[in-house]
């Protein structure tokens, strides 16, 4: 199996609110060819304290993936 390659849709570093995703590409013996995608929303207005927000480590469960969204629309 060949090593996964990853790839951001959005520019991590620049001023302003962005969202996006980062794209993982995959080959395997089963699937083939392959990407799974994880959205990401990105703030970024000059140094100091930093904080990450995850949500959907359960995909059954939405509350906090809506929260996580809600959040980013008011920033």
């Amino acid at each position: 199996m060949m090593p996964s390659t990853v790839s951001c849709s959005i520019d991590l570093q620049a001023e302003g609110k962005r969202i996006g995703h980062l794209r993982i590409n995959k080959i395997t013996n089963t699937a083939g060819w392959a990407s799974t995608f994880i959205h990401l929303g990105c703030v970024v207005n000059g140094k100091g304290p930093t904080v990450l927000v995850l949500a959907g480590n359960h995909g059954d469960e939405y509350a906090g993936q809506l929260a996580a969204l809600r959040l980013l629309q008011e920033l």
